[in-house]
């Protein structure tokens, strides 16, 4: 995670990891790249191995008044 002024970068990769919230989804491999705010963030790369499969695509999330997500997948 980079901080550039009133956001973060952030590059994450993760290998055999589970959701912590919401529904148990293992990864088998899991890449994001993101920019971060306060109020939420955009992902602007989702690479995933899953149950034998692939996904990728982009996402937005917003937690300034909760929880809510909205992406292409």
């Amino acid at each position: 995670m980079t901080p550039e002024q009133a956001i973060y970068r952030i590059d994450a990769k993760a290998h055999a990891w589970r959701l912590p919230a919401g529904p148990p989804i293992d990864f088998d491999d899991l890449t994001i790249a993101a920019v971060a705010t306060t109020q939420g963030a955009q992902l602007t790369q989702i690479d995933a191995a899953l149950y034998g499969g692939t996904v990728s695509g982009t996402a937005q999330l917003g937690w300034e008044s909760g929880l809510h997500a909205k992406g292409q997948l």
